[in-house]
Parts: structure tokens; C-alpha cells; sequence
């Protein structure tokens, strides 16, 4: 697999390009099904499948579908641009070189990877970072104080550069640096 925004060969299982930070998914690929040939099977079969190839248009991945007032829509803007709300307590999301917010006006923020089998959708969906697991944190809203709880994720949750307990709130503050995953900072802005 190749970085579609770089052109750098991908070592498998990465899911962020090492040479430009770009999102790499071989399951947003939309490929035809390959067909295997027995050893020693009629050339007519490869030929055919050779004409199959040619006639099948070539797809690049495509983004998951953005929901209302998720960060991946604000991520998918090109590197460098801005779409920040305007005020209000919100996350500075970084992933590789993009960067979305999303606000903190909900009681309760999810943050993870989405889960198409069972159909959860954390708040800020977290998916071009396998290291991120499905239901990673939550960020809690309790008398305008903001908390941060390690959900029991895999690989955990790093704020301003201590390991936080899992399941143990913590609180947050303006400025605080959340790390996740292997390429994933987040920033309280407050």
C-alpha cells in the first residue's frame, strides 16, 4: 500500500503515513474482489481476469462519512487551514499534520475509534489511529469543570506527559496536552 498524499510505500499494519502524517486505510479501499488461479489453470483465465482489472475504474479511499459536528469533517480541510469555533470551551485535535476542534458543550464527550459492527460513534472519532481503542476516554463537564477518564483503553491516556490512571478521573485544564494513541494530541482549549 502507498500514502495517497506522499506516495511513500506503507509498512502493513500502518495507519499514518511515517513520511507525512496522512491517514492510511487499505479498508476505505473499494477493490474489486481478486480472484486466485490454481497453478497450472488455462492462460484464458488470467487473460480474463487481466480485461476485468483494465475495465475496473481505479478508486481512491474515501473519507468515512462526517457526522454533525465531528472533528473528522474538520480534519479532512487541507493541512494549515482553520475552521476553529469561534469561542467556547473546546478540544484542538491533531492527527499527523491535521488538525480539526471540536466543542465541549456536551455534559459527556466520547472519544474513540467508531465501531461499524456495533454501531458506536464516539464524539470525536479517533479511527486513522488503530492505537486508539474504541471507547478510548470520555471527557466529563461537572460544575464547569472539565475531567478526562481513561476508559480502560489498550495503550492508554497521556496528559501533560504523566500516564493517567485508567478508569480515575483527572481533572483538566486550559492548555493541558492530551496524547493518545500513536499520533494523537489533544489540546483543551478553555
Amino acid at each position: 500500500m502507498y500514502c495517497q498524499e506522499c506516495g511513500k510505500e506503507a509498512q502493513t499494519g500502518e495507519a499514518i503515513c511515517s513520511a507525512c502524517g496522512g491517514a492510511l486505510s487499505a479498508a476505505e479501499l473499494d477493490l474489486p474482489e481478486v480472484t486466485a488461479f490454481p497453478i497450472g489453470a488455462p492462460p484464458e483465465a488470467e487473460k480474463a481476469l487481466d480485461e476485468l482489472e483494465l475495465a475496473t475504474p481505479a478508486r481512491m479511499p474515501t473519507a468515512p462519512p462526517a457526522r454533525e459536528g465531528a472533528p473528522s469533517a474538520e480534519l479532512g480541510v487541507a493541512p494549515g487551514a482553520r475552521t476553529e469555533p469561534e469561542t467556547g470551551p473546546r478540544l484542538e485535535i491533531t492527527v499527523g499534520n491535521l488538525t480539526g476542534f471540536q466543542s465541549l458543550a456536551r455534559e459527556v464527550t466520547s472519544i474513540g475509534r467508531a465501531d461499524p459492527a456495533s454501531g458506536h460513534q464516539p464524539d470525536i472519532d479517533l479511527s486513522m489511529d488503530t492505537a486508539v481503542s474504541r471507547r478510548h476516554a470520555e471527557i466529563r463537564r461537572v460544575q464547569g469543570a472539565y475531567r478526562i477518564i481513561d476508559l480502560g483503553s489498550t495503550n492508554g491516556t497521556v496528559v501533560d506527559d504523566k500516564q493517567i490512571p485508567r478508569q480515575q478521573e483527572v481533572p483538566l485544564a486550559d492548555g493541558d496536552e492530551i496524547r493518545l494513541g500513536e499520533n494523537c494530541k489533544l489540546t483543551v482549549r478553555l
